[in-house]
């Protein structure tokens, strides 16, 4: 982002304000926070008045001492990202940002430590964390790189030493799995978000109401994103077990209707709409959406959403 753009401003001033609000809550001092952090004064005096943005890591080290999520105190780490803020960093070369910015907000988003699942799905959510997403990790049909990390470990060694080394390696495995997968699902998440920008260029349309469209396809590229990635590798999922099969269609249906859930509430007409909603998560009047979103691409969104859910329903049961 170009700085003093108007977004890089508001970003500033955000953040100022944010981190201003938690200093006087807390009874913290601006010397309080460089001792504990280790940030230099003069950059934590810059933040304070709204005169710099944070390094993702001292965005970090900020959030984690006030016990708060990165998007309390960022708006670059808030959800809703307008296409106008997206085409400036991407017209201005700047797609690393882009980058990072999606990487860290769906790390968030799959981030299943994270996940609010009821209390009888606690124990297989476990199971399914340590089995399921951990052989999904640690595939070398995703993840080539996996096989350069265990090449020169002799499996047949079972002394102590070669344990050692051997739990050393697995853990650097599924850190850099764990980081590929992302990146695959970032790379597609920016590509058709590319799209998105390119149609409503070519179409000369304004930017007034495309934080709402955008979001809705950033919804439904989300959904789509990760239940492609997950499907690529059936073949490890098919020898698991029907118990984790279980909990990873729970936990994907789960994420489908919460996502189905905020689409219909981000669109709903308030002055207007009869909050009629069909088994199917979609409104049955036209009336019941905003009228700055056409009620057929609504519906397509909706059905493509409830059909990725009943083909997850069928795959990933008994």
């Amino acid at each position: 982002m170009a700085k003093n753009s108007p977004q890089d401003i508001k970003n500033r001033e955000y953040f100022s304000s944010r981190l201003n609000l938690l200093l006087e809550q807390k009874g913290i001092r601006q010397i309080d926070l460089h001792n504990s952090l280790n940030i230099p004064k003069s950059t934590i005096t810059g933040y304070v008045k709204g005169k710099s943005l944070p390094t993702a890591g001292n965005l970090q080290k900020i959030a984690d001492f006030f016990n708060v999520k990165k998007s309390f105190l960022d708006l670059r780490f808030i959800d809703t990202i307008s296409t106008s803020s997206l085409s400036e960093l991407l017209d201005n070369d700047k797609e690393s940002e882009v980058f990072e910015m999606i990487f860290n907000k769906i790390d968030e988003i799959l981030n299943f430590d994270n996940d609010q699942m009821d209390i009888e799905y606690i124990e297989g959510k476990l199971a399914f964390n340590q089995s399921v997403f951990g052989r999904v990790l640690e595939s070398s049909i995703i993840n080539p790189g996996i096989v350069e990390i265990f090449k020169d470990l002799d499996l047949s060694d079972s002394s102590e030493k070669n344990e050692m080394l051997l739990t050393t390696k697995q853990r650097e495995a599924r850190e850099y799995a764990y980081k590929n997968v992302l990146s695959l699902i970032t790379h597609e998440y920016i590509s058709r978000l590319k799209n998105v920008i390119f149609r409503e260029k070519a179409l000369n349309t304004s930017y007034i109401h495309s934080e709402i469209s955008n979001l809705i396809n950033s919804l439904n590229n989300k959904i789509d994103s990760y239940g492609n990635v997950i499907l690529e590798v059936n073949d490890i999922i098919e020898k698991i077990g029907t118990k984790d099969r279980n909990i990873l269609g729970y936990s994907l249906r789960k994420k489908i209707a919460s996502a189905q859930s905020e689409i219909n509430h981000l669109i709903y007409n308030h002055d207007q709409g009869s909050t009629g909603i069909s088994k199917n998560h979609i409104y049955i009047e036209k009336n019941d959406i905003i009228d700055t979103i056409e009620y057929d691409y609504y519906k397509d969104i909706q059905n493509h959403l409830n059909d990725l859910r009943k083909n997850i329903e069928e795959h990933f049961s008994n």
